[in-house]
């Protein structure tokens, strides 16, 4: 009886739900028009690189797998509902890894382009990617999905939480590298451009990690209604801020016809053989065209 007196309550907070979720592509749109002009002077036409790739990825992939959530949201199906949320949870998933994607080259550049540091990166996501799926798999709770007659719009706790931690342990990663060579950069060259660039990545990435946050704590803490509350906006926010990352990197080089510092110094300007940290801040200086940077 005290399940079934619930169930006004599930399908209020799942009402709920599906107005965040469809705030959530409501949020992508108005973005996107906002940035589209950006997108055309600084993206289109350049090179198909791995960075352009996965920028292309982040910000279309991203929609595909908005809308197949906010449709599981909105939409009461019946019949089986595996294949589908199957597929939008691999959506959700390489959403998240483009974005990351645009992360770890933005530290690789960072860290004057280390390959050792990018296997190292790579390695760590294979290996928590691995783990978060085996993991939440694994470590099932106790069955709560309520049965209201169809296909109900909500995950597993234990499950989204494991997933979310890893994600949130890998930016965590990333963030602290960013943190360390701004810190080590910032006691050689003070110049405004230095600090912009380094401190718009780190105000980025710490908003992914607030949003990934939030999303463990909605998963854990609040009802079984709002379990997949934040799920739109955990996709819209990480294609929005990888995207704005790159954004600013390029802006830069438009308007102030240089490369970016100090990563230009020791990715360009280094001599062959020579150790990419004896390079100077002054070498960066030179003028540059905006084509000729890793991004």
């Amino acid at each position: 009886m005290s399940t079934l007196s619930s169930f006004p309550t599930i399908l209020s907070d799942l009402q709920t739900t599906k107005y965040l979720n469809v705030a959530g592509l409501a949020i992508w749109i108005f973005d996107y028009v906002l940035s589209f002009e950006s997108e055309i002077r600084l993206v289109w036409g350049r090179k198909w690189d791995a960075t352009r790739i996965l920028f292309s990825l982040a910000r279309y992939l991203t929609l595909v797998g908005v809308i197949m959530t906010v449709y599981a949201a909105v939409q009461t199906r019946t019949g089986n509902c595996a294949p589908f949320g199957d597929v939008s949870n691999v959506f959700h998933i390489l959403s998240i890894i483009v974005a990351e994607g645009l992360l770890i080259m933005r530290t690789y550049a960072f860290w004057q382009r280390s390959k050792r540091l990018m296997i190292w990166l790579l390695g760590f996501a294979v290996i928590s990617l691995v783990a978060a799926m085996v993991l939440s798999r694994l470590i099932q709770g106790p069955a709560e999905k309520p049965n209201l007659g169809g296909c109900v719009f909500v995950s597993s706790k234990t499950g989204a939480a494991i997933q979310y931690s890893f994600l949130i342990n890998y930016e965590c990663v990333l963030l602290g590298l960013t943190m360390y060579k701004f810190v080590k950069h910032y006691r050689r060259n003070k110049s405004a451009l230095v600090t912009a660039l380094y401190w718009g990545s780190i105000k980025y990435m710490s908003c992914m990690i607030i949003v990934t946050l939030a999303n463990i704590v909605v998963s854990v803490a609040l009802p079984i209604g709002y379990r997949n509350a934040l799920d739109t906006l955990q996709l819209v926010l990480h294609s929005i801020l990888a995207s704005r990352i790159l954004f600013d990197l390029r802006e830069t080089d438009a308007r102030e016809h240089i490369d970016v510092l100090p990563i230009a110094s020791s990715i360009y300007f280094s001599k062959e053989g020579g150790s990419s940290e004896s390079s100077t801040f002054a070498d960066s200086q030179e003028s540059m065209s905006p084509e000729s940077t890793m991004f």
